[in-house]
């Protein structure tokens, strides 16, 4: 496991009393691995307390979601990752947190949410974190990020299995994709990046009403015709809205340092 931990800003933390959970992304085949084999499994299990314990972390956020293995078995898949989870919760102290990521069971036609065990998940964590975002991506045509009506299609799936709310946080997106229309592809970026971008380009900023988000039209001189489908502070309120509707335990955004200024203002209130 790499470890890459921030000396500074635990300590920062610490003078803050800001809790500070590390996420261990587990990505690609090599995650199968682990989940399959008892054995690996146990080693990843006594590696990830371990470093909770040395470091004086407050839990640990687990987020598996890439995987990239043909003909896979997702019975073993789901099996093996509900058995890790329990495994780790036995081995971490008691007062330590477990956090899982999961993707969303409701999107575009995906396999990759068939791993989750989400009764199971729920019961074993302390939080879960439904990544409410990459409706479309840079392997899609251009779209949105995450539009409101389907964000809220999945935390009324979600509750309707009878998942608790209150262990329900809702992950936001604070990017955007750009994509060259008629291109392959799409650049992420973050609010900082996009507001350059439309002082610099003289850029058309609209609002898609039907799915609730910011979209941005501009030429790119000697390139092409550009389109960035993006969450800013509007589109996040309105998701910020469905949390306080659902009774969510809050919300998690996906990253810091891409959000737009008067964010956090917006979230207190």
């Amino acid at each position: 496991m790499k470890e890459d931990v921030d000396s500074e800003a635990l300590v920062l933390a610490e003078e803050s009393s800001t809790k500070v959970i590390p996420l261990i992304a587990m990505v690609g085949n090599r995650s199968r691995e682990v989940l399959i084999n008892p054995a690996a499994r146990k080693a990843a299990v006594e590696n990830i307390s371990r470093v909770v314990r040395d470091n004086s972390f407050d839990g640990v956020n687990i987020d598996l979601e890439i995987i990239r293995s043909e003909g896979m078995d997702y019975t073993d898949y789901k099996e093996g990752l509900t058995a890790f989870l329990y495994e780790l919760r036995e081995e971490l102290p008691q007062n330590k947190r477990l956090d899982v990521c999961v993707l969303p069971p409701v999107k575009p036609p995906s396999h990759l949410a068939q791993i989750y065990d989400l009764k199971e998940i729920f019961k074993v964590a302390d939080r879960v974190v439904m990544m409410a975002y990459d409706y479309s991506h840079s392997g899609t045509e251009p779209g949105p990020v995450a539009p409101l009506w389907w964000v809220e299609e999945n935390i009324e799936y979600m509750l309707k299995m009878g998942l608790p709310p209150e262990k329900l946080s809702l992950g936001i997106a604070t990017y955007g994709y750009d994509w060259l229309l008629g291109g392959r592809g799409a650049t992420a970026r973050g609010n900082v990046e996009i507001k350059r971008i439309v002082e610099q380009y003289r850029a058309q900023l609209n609002w898609d009403e039907e799915n609730q988000v910011p979209v941005i039209d501009y030429s790119d001189p000697g390139v092409g015709e550009r389109e960035i489908w993006f969450e800013n502070n509007a589109s996040i309120k309105k998701k910020l809205e469905l949390v306080k509707k659902y009774g969510l335990t809050g919300c998690s955004f996906w990253r810091l340092g891409f959000e737009e200024q008067g964010l956090w203002d917006q979230v207190e209130k």
